[in-house]
């Protein structure tokens, strides 16, 4: 759902009322899928990766300091996934903790160059895990 919003947006040409519309649909979005207590690893998963759009857009939009939160729940969501399952959700680990960082880094947060480095380190992780590709 959320990259059918972007794609409608950038069809439409970007504009800062769209962009206005996308926060309200992302965070529409984010309410919807906020998942009840014992909720299985997709709906929780579905509901991280909203929360990441939704800073996404916010931060687009220049409303960092209210994209700190969302991105944080994310991150916070998909930790607790990767515990469980990292195979599966350790990529989005980390793609939330370097947009995590990004944003951190944007409001001068100190904190950003640790957050940078624990993305890096799994961004790294991951790379290793990836079997060779194969040249034809």
């Amino acid at each position: 759902m959320a990259l059918a919003i972007d794609r409608a947006v950038l069809a439409a040409g970007f504009s800062t009322r769209r962009a206005a519309d996308a926060v309200l649909i992302s965070r529409r979005l984010t309410t919807d899928t906020t998942p009840p207590a014992g909720a299985d690893h997709a709906a929780l998963a579905h509901h991280a990766s909203e929360l990441r759009q939704l800073a996404n857009r916010l931060a687009e939009v220049g409303r960092r300091e209210q994209a700190l939160e969302p991105a944080q729940r994310a991150v916070g969501i998909y930790s607790e996934l990767a515990e469980a399952k990292p195979d599966t959700y350790l990529p989005n680990l980390s793609t939330s903790l370097n947009n995590l960082a990004v944003l951190l880094d944007e409001l001068g947060d100190p904190n950003a160059s640790t957050i940078h480095q624990r993305s890096e380190v799994l961004r790294k992780q991951l790379e290793s895990e990836q079997p060779p590709a194969i040249d034809s």
